[in-house]
C-alpha cells in the first residue's frame, strides 16, 4: 500500500521522454504520457543520448517529493493506529 503510494506521488513529480530526433542545437522530445513534442536544448542533455534514447525529469523540488512522502507516512501511522 505504502509503496504503491509512494509510486503514484513520485509520478506526478517525474516526466518520462523519448527523443525523436536532434534538430538544430535541441533535442524533439516526445513525451510519454501526452505524446507532446517539445525542444529541448542539447546542451542540458547528456552528450552519449542519441535518437531513440529515454530521458526522465523531475518536475519541482525534492522538498516537495519529501512533503508528500511524509503526508503519506502520517496517513498510514494514523490508520495503523486506529
Amino acid at each position: 500500500m505504502l509503496s504503491q503510494q509512494l509510486g503514484q506521488a513520485l509520478a506526478r513529480y517525474l516526466i518520462t521522454a523519448s527523443i525523436q530526433s536532434i534538430e538544430g542545437g535541441k533535442a524533439i522530445l516526445k513525451l510519454d504520457t501526452t505524446g507532446e513534442l517539445i525542444a529541448w536544448p542539447i546542451a542540458h542533455l547528456p552528450s552519449y543520448l542519441t535518437p531513440g534514447s529515454v530521458v526522465s525529469f523531475q518536475i519541482g523540488s525534492d522538498t516537495l517529493v519529501q512533503q508528500e512522502r511524509e503526508a503519506i507516512a502520517r496517513k498510514l501511522l494514523a490508520d495503523l493506529i486506529k
